[in-house]
């Protein structure tokens, strides 16, 4: 790497309580002060409530963080008290699941009942946390439906802990940054090192050794982040202040390892275009990384990837333009907007239908027809009459893709046969369990239409 560094960490604690003590209160002042001694910074992820209550109970240590400029986080809410705000909004609507956390992440949140209280007066939330420290936290914990990203985006949030993608520093989901997953020091002897490869166990004696083992054997021509910490009730544990404190002065030392917070992260990467103007080059190569394999994660034209909300954009309003003017056009536009969101209209399955012949005249009028529709999100279905039903958004992509390289090959559209095919992207397809049995899980799923990785700057 050009600037020798090797390890980017980032450093954090999570404060997930919603009635600290004053063991909570000297966790976190007391993890303050030791990254000072040591001149580092680290990410506090504070829920609302546990804000409010410190700031109750032990007000110094709210303004410790304020003059110490430590970087506040939200840790969301996804905690106690019971159901968490995942589970409340699992099978709703998409419109009911966003008001619900719009209110969620503005009312007053009873610890003991979990009831929301509308007092105007009276506020909880990620809006509690913009009111104690005058700013919106940057980044947010883990969620598990997507309304709750959505509405984090609209109050200011940039960065989520979701995922991270093989070979990649960070990716984009639902134009927010994705930070990839956290290490806890919990248990001391094993930690996990996060990277683009699978998180492997390394088993040592000490957190020095980890590091020195770990950063010996990282890939040298890529970045590699490390976040490294834990939740409140692991730094009560006998020995684990100690541990922590040999692993700062070995980070702090290395010269090939940088501390990093989530704002340094966010400053990492090439900012998230929301609109850009691809040429009819770019807009075929689209087309032909489409036409002949199954439905891929995001495009990879490196320098550049495309999500597929890109590829469906783009294709469609070249083909749209085609239909319309009699020629190709020379440039497209295409936007920032959401994956499907309808989960009851759209099976994420492929259908068990026949593959049917279609004259590529019917392809033209349902790419009209669906970027007509792409107002801020794909659409769940799109009409096709000459197939006698309505079909799904990969689907029409790939059936656009043929069309488009038989338009270029031939001058003018053809037959092409009509695929039936799965809406899901491998990654999505591989998320199980509550992803598959829930509305919102579903939906959390479709929008990895959103997905593509994040282009790193030449220089930090």
């Amino acid at each position: 790497m050009s600037d020798g560094i090797q390890l980017y960490v980032n450093l954090f604690l999570n404060v997930g309580v919603a009635k600290p003590d004053e063991g909570t209160n000297s966790t976190v002042r007391r993890f303050a002060e030791v990254l000072g001694r040591y001149g580092l910074k680290g990410d506090f992820y504070l829920r609302g409530d546990s804000a409010q209550a410190i700031l109750s109970s032990a007000p110094e240590v709210i303004e410790l963080l304020k003059t110490m400029k430590m970087p506040i986080a939200y840790h969301s809410e996804a905690r106690p008290p019971y159901p968490i705000l995942g589970n409340r909004i699992q099978d709703m609507s998409w419109d009911d699941a966003v008001a619900y956390v719009r209110r969620y992440e503005t009312e007053k949140l009873d610890p003991d009942t979990g009831k929301l209280d509308p007092d105007p007066k009276k506020f909880g939330g990620l809006k509690a946390i913009k009111k104690i420290f005058g700013t919106g936290p940057s980044i947010t914990g883990r969620f598990f439906g997507p309304e709750i990203p959505y509405v984090y985006k609209e109050m200011g949030t940039r960065i989520v802990t979701f995922m991270t993608l093989p070979e990649h520093f960070s990716c984009w989901y639902m134009g927010l940054l994705c930070r990839p997953g956290n290490i806890s020091i919990g248990t001391p002897e094993i930690f996990r090192a996060l990277t683009s490869e699978k998180a492997e166990t390394i088993k040592m004696s000490s957190p020095r050794e980890q590091l020195e083992v770990m950063i010996n054997n990282l890939p040298k021509q890529r970045r590699n982040l490390l976040t490294y910490g834990g939740h409140v009730a692991d730094f009560g544990q006998e020995g684990v202040w100690e541990l922590f404190e040999d692993a700062l002065t070995f980070i702090a030392e290395h010269p090939k390892i940088r501390v990093v917070t989530a704002q340094d992260i966010w400053n990492m990467v090439q900012p998230l275009k929301l609109e850009q103007s691809l040429s009819l080059e770019t807009v075929h190569r689209i087309s032909d990384t489409l036409a002949w394999k199954n439905l891929p994660d995001y495009i990879d034209l490196e320098p550049d990837y495309y999500s597929l909300a890109d590829a469906f954009q783009a294709l469609a309003s070249c083909l749209a333009l085609y239909h319309k003017n009699g020629r190709l056009p020379k440039t497209v536009t295409i936007r920032e907007v959401l994956g499907p969101t309808d989960d009851l209209k759209l099976k994420t399955s492929a259908p068990r239908i026949a593959r049917v012949k279609v004259d590529g005249e019917n392809v033209l009028k349902a790419a009209s027809n669906a970027i007509q529709h792409t107002i801020d999100r794909i659409p769940s279905t799109i009409p096709f009459p000459a197939a006698e039903r309505e079909v799904n958004p990969a689907e029409l992509l790939y059936a656009m893709a043929k069309t488009l390289q038989i338009i270029k090959k031939n001058g003018a559209p053809g037959p092409i046969i009509l695929e039936p095919k799965t809406v899901l992207p491998p990654l999505a397809s591989s998320m199980k369990g509550r992803f598959e049995t829930t509305r919102s899980g579903q939906r959390l799923r479709l929008q990895f239409w959103t997905i593509k990785p994040a282009t790193l700057k030449t220089k930090d």
